[in-house]
């Protein structure tokens, strides 16, 4: 096999390639990357330049072999089965790299010597591409087996929506977009009440790719398939890490970092970043359903309690009612109901002259009742002999799936949307995604596309729909949330939701499985994450509690996006309005997240322009500190705010794993040295919140009750440029509050002792032993805290549009 070198320019960078010798080397540089065999030809080590970052695992490099899978499916879940054709054959050789043209490849060869296949590099936008394919057209199973780093080296984290663990270590994961199932399972294997439970790595948005962080040199590995991956995490053998794709064609990408952040924006360069929503994405949502009298009365009573809120969402705008003494069911109508919503126009005018969006709900199946049934039957999914496809579905009617691969189809579906944009309806969950058939056997594939292939792509497709009908509509600042997923969809999705959890504290599928979803998906490309304030399932548990809906109001109120939801036990649920005392906890919280909306749009704006997640793993702040890689029920906030939340019932302590460095309770009082943990109580009402020294926290000033436009309210606009700010002396830092303006703290050192304060114009406005606030004219560029010894601490202001003092509050 002769190989090409391939030189690529991507904006002002230019990577090419170099060879070390001529034609049949074992060495190349390309594009900062070293790609290097053993004289033997027995395994492959890629490195960037600050060391090794894959090898080989060696005489088995790749490995092909033929095989045929059947697909069962019920209600969106999935039995997946591969019939081999064949053994698996070894590549026991790798031969000299040739050179010729714009690239470079190689012969991957058995044991005997016959070929298996070639191997291929390239570099795009800094990302190495590792491309292999088989000699023989009938192996269309490929594998890649790569040395696993040692478990003193660090974790693997990602593969999206993931409900157990961050790092994936020691597992392996199966990466096919599926139902998560109602309570799940400890392995892999078929649940014995499927397709009620869920297995292990059941996911509504699996990515098939990771993000290994390490102390100097952390990297990631995604593959571009579009097919059944397995993803073999040092499981079967510990030191192997074995990828294998139902498909011939093996594409990696290696991202060499070096920094987890820096991984993660040279993989979003290629998959996409979430677009960055309006100032009202992450305000507190709530939900209501009932019809035009619930929504109103829903309205008055949160604006009568003074919860601050930005959008009220009703998903029977389009049909619903009660079933039995606890349920709540929807209609699956496309449109308007308007008997259970009569004066709809007059309801949504209401809700926007009061500070509130109004958002609605669809999704991608047409119930044969539906309203639009006659009309999308020409656009649904069809068998083989063209006829469309009916099964049971959600609602347990006959059922069909829009053909989101056809343009007629698409263009339908993008006219309803549009038609609820112009009814002025401001958004909506997108729901489903994961039913698309994968049985070839039983579907028409489109164009281009095997059924397997468009399975995996479909929530990709439901995601390309959404974002046009918006883009279609400008004048909309309309914002659209799914939970389905897959690779490609990072670029379209602006807000993700972990989705449908139980409305319990069990940690299979209930409130703990929230914060590794939230960071599964936030590694993986989707920065922007939300969660049902409460969950939602209730078939085979008990309705929300008030002690889970006090915990879950915490955490939902620490996420980017602050959402409630009725819960299938929409009756019986407990929710914020069940009791003064609930009522009162819910609007502390809602304040709270309303308040650090300077910081949710700083860390959302970031996120577009570099893919960084909002919410971030533990191990990102020390990725050399091997005890943070499996933290499960902690994360951090940006770099600086560490949020530890009680996640399991009849707890009021509990243990906090701090990384190294000085971090202060969020409360008040001294810092404590991390790299190590402690017991801290944690009454109901509360998490446990940590300040990373050197933090800036900016926040809109108090008694904001509408990040919308809103009359007889104190709303966004009224308060936009208004700043408070909150700084943790004993490091540096910075922070972003998305409007342009950027604070940056030097702090050398904790100080030792008073502190004089330095500035033109400034007004002290309280002292404390270890505390002070100031007020700042807007115009004041620096300010300087000077300790007795000389030594000073600078808070530097630079950017934005303040018109009013600023508050600093400075702990130390």
């Amino acid at each position: 096999m002769r190989a090409v070198v391939r030189v690529l320019a991507f904006g002002s960078t230019l990577f090419g390639l170099v060879l070390a010798a001529c034609s049949g080397s074992d060495r190349v540089e390309l594009g900062g990357f070293t790609v290097e065999r053993t004289p033997t030809g027995d395994l492959l080590t890629l490195s960037s330049a600050a060391g090794p970052l894959l090898q080989t695992t060696s005489g088995r490099s790749f490995a092909v072999r033929g095989g045929a899978a059947t697909f069962e499916e019920k209600f969106g879940a999935f039995q997946l089965v591969d019939h081999p054709t064949g053994e698996w054959r070894y590549g026991a050789t790798i031969g000299a790299f040739d050179a010729q043209g714009d690239g470079f490849a190689a012969d991957v060869a058995d044991a005997s010597g016959l070929s298996l296949g070639s191997l291929s590099v390239t570099v795009v936008q800094d990302n190495l591409h590792i491309l292999f394919l088989p000699s023989d057209p009938a192996s269309n199973r490929s594998r890649a087996g790569l040395r696993c780093d040692p478990p003193q080296a660090g974790g693997y984290l990602g593969f999206g929506a993931q409900t157990k663990d961050v790092d994936q270590r020691g597992q392996t994961v199966p990466i096919w977009v599926s139902e998560q199932g109602i309570g799940k399972t400890d392995d892999d294997a078929v649940p014995a009440l499927w397709p009620l439970v869920g297995s292990l790595h059941q996911s509504y948005a699996p990515i098939p790719g990771f993000l290994a962080p390490r102390a100097g040199q952390s990297y990631g590995l995604l593959s571009t398939t579009d097919h059944h991956s397995i993803w073999d995490i040092c499981q079967s053998d510990p030191s192997e890490l074995a990828v294998t794709v139902w498909q011939g064609r093996l594409e990696l990408v290696l991202s060499p970092g070096p920094t987890p952040l820096e991984v993660i924006a040279q993989q979003t360069a290629l998959s996409g970043r979430a677009p960055l929503g309006p100032d009202w994405t992450f305000g507190v949502w709530m939900e209501r359903v009932g019809g035009t009298a619930a929504v109103r009365e829903e309205l008055n009573l949160l604006r009568a309690a003074h919860i601050p809120f930005s959008a009220m969402w009703s998903e029977d705008w389009r049909g619903g009612g009660a079933a039995g003494a606890a349920n709540y069911l929807l209609e699956e109508d496309w449109r308007l109901d308007t008997a259970l919503y009569p004066d709809f126009g007059e309801l949504v005018s209401e809700l926007h002259r009061r500070g509130s969006k109004f958002m609605a709900y669809f999704n991608t199946f047409v119930v044969d009742s539906a309203d639009i049934a006659a009309e999308a039957q020409g656009f649904l999914i069809k068998d083989r002999q063209g006829v469309p496809i009916s099964f049971d579905g959600p609602s347990f009617k006959p059922t069909g799936l829009i053909d989101l691969y056809s343009a007629e189809a698409r263009r339908f579906v993008k006219g309803e949307l549009g038609r609820a944009l112009e009814l002025g309806i401001d958004g909506w969950m997108a729901d489903y995604a994961e039913w698309y058939p994968a049985d070839p056997a039983a579907i028409t594939a489109p164009t281009g596309l095997d059924a397997e292939a468009a399975h995996q792509r479909y929530p990709v497709a439901w995601a390309e729909v959404n974002r046009e009908a918006l883009a279609e509509h400008p004048q909309s600042d309309a914002v659209v949330f799914h939970r389905s997923a897959y690779l490609g969809a990072q670029g379209k999705i602006g807000v993700m939701w972990a989705g449908d959890q139980r409305t319990s504290f069990q940690a299979d599928d209930g409130l703990p499985t929230v914060v590794p979803i939230m960071l599964g998906l936030g590694v993986s490309g989707f920065p922007v994450v939300t969660h049902d304030i409460g969950g939602y399932a209730s078939a085979t548990n008990p309705p929300c509690t008030k002690d889970l809906y006090f915990r879950w109001t915490v955490l939902g109120a620490l996420s980017p996006v602050m959402r409630t939801h009725h819960g299938r036990a929409a009756l019986v649920n407990w929710r914020w309005s069940s009791d003064a005392e609930t009522t009162a906890h819910f609007r502390r919280w809602a304040e709270l997240h309303t308040r650090w909306f300077p910081l949710w749009k700083g860390l959302a704006k970031l996120a577009s322009e570099s893919g960084a997640p909002v919410l971030r793993p533990l191990a990102f702040a020390d990725p050399g500190d091997l005890r943070l890689h499996g933290v499960r029920d902690q994360y951090l906030i940006g770099e600086g705010i560490l949020v530890a939340p009680v996640l399991t019932a009849s707890t009021s302590t509990r243990s906090v794993v701090l990384p190294r460095g000085s971090w202060f309770p969020f409360e008040g009082g001294t810092a404590v040295e991390g790299g190590g943990s402690l017991t801290v109580p944690v009454p109901l009402s509360e998490a446990s919140i940590w300040m990373r020294a050197g933090t800036v926290l900016p926040l809109l000033p108090a008694g904001v009750e509408s990040l919308v436009a809103a009359e007889g309210l104190t709303d966004l606009g009224d308060v936009r440029f208004e700043r408070e700010l909150w700084i943790w002396l004993g490091g540096d830092g910075e922070a972003s509050d998305g409007e342009g303006a950027r604070y940056t703290l030097r702090s050398p050192a904790a100080p030792e002792g008073p502190l004089r304060a330095v500035g033109e114009g400034l007004v002290s406005l309280e002292e404390g032993p270890r505390s002070l606030a100031l007020s700042l004219p807007p115009s004041t560029g620096t300010l300087e805290l000077v300790e007795g010894s000389g030594r000073t601490h600078r808070l530097q202001l630079e950017g934005g549009h303040a018109t009013q003092p600023i508050t600093v509050r400075v702990r130390w």
